[in-house]
């Protein structure tokens, strides 16, 4: 009977696409049951990080929307490396060790040449994801394995080098170690909730909501120093 059911849906479903691969969705949209164990997540995550960093109960906005707008990156890279080498190690392996080299690049950078303003790197964050919004890795799926990794690899990351950049600067200038680290994984909580949202807007989306708790940060960080 619920076989039957199905074969009788008269609906329109919506397309699967690169930029909304959703086959097991009958149309765009977040199930409840997604809500109902995001929210219960979001709790057990806040207690749990209040409990560890209990300095982080006066949230520093600044390093919130940093973390939101970080796990959002990251999301996104891994699911666009799908489209080039499929949902297997090889994705993983690709995404984190890019991430991790231009991690290491960025404090080393910092450590190096000590900068104190963030605004020039928070300008080429902005940049470096709007080339990953308007060039997608998809363009890029006819070449070899090699060339597709490196390149899929620098794009996807390059972001999180600027990214490292400003988040090492506003460290440094921090007192209370604690709270930033707290304030950055709620922060991170709330971004792989948002995360859902390309249910409904699509993967591309991220892109534009990252750079939005990007702009987010920034405005935080000026309104502390002014």
């Amino acid at each position: 009977m619920a076989a039957d059911k199905r074969l009788d849906y008269k609906g329109v479903v919506p397309a699967a696409t690169d930029d909304w691969p959703y086959l097991y969705l009958k149309e765009r949209g977040v199930p409840d049951v997604y809500w109902q164990v995001l929210l219960l997540l979001l709790v057990l995550s806040t207690v749990v990080i209040f409990a560890v960093f209990p300095e982080s109960i006066k949230v520093n906005l600044h390093f919130f929307f940093l973390g939101c707008a970080f796990f959002l990156i990251e999301t996104k890279s891994i699911t666009e490396m799908v489209l080039l080498f499929g949902s297997t190690w090889v994705v993983n392996s690709i995404v984190i060790s890019a991430m991790l080299v231009m991690i290491m690049g960025a404090n080393l950078y910092v450590g190096k040449r000590k900068p104190t303003n963030v605004r020039p790197y928070y300008a080429l964050l902005l940049c470096s994801l709007a080339l990953n919004y308007l060039v997608p890795v998809s363009s890029i799926l006819g070449q070899s394995f090699l060339l597709r990794g490196v390149v899929s690899g620098f794009m996807v990351s390059l972001p999180i080098f600027f990214a490292g950049i400003v988040f090492a600067i506003s460290l440094r200038k921090m007192r209370t170690v604690e709270l930033a680290f707290g304030s950055n994984l709620l922060g991170a909580v709330v971004g792989g909730m948002l995360e859902y949202g390309s249910l409904v807007f699509g993967i591309r989306s991220l892109y534009i909501l990252a750079a939005l708790a990007y702009l987010l940060s920034l405005m935080a960080l000026r309104q502390r120093t002014s």
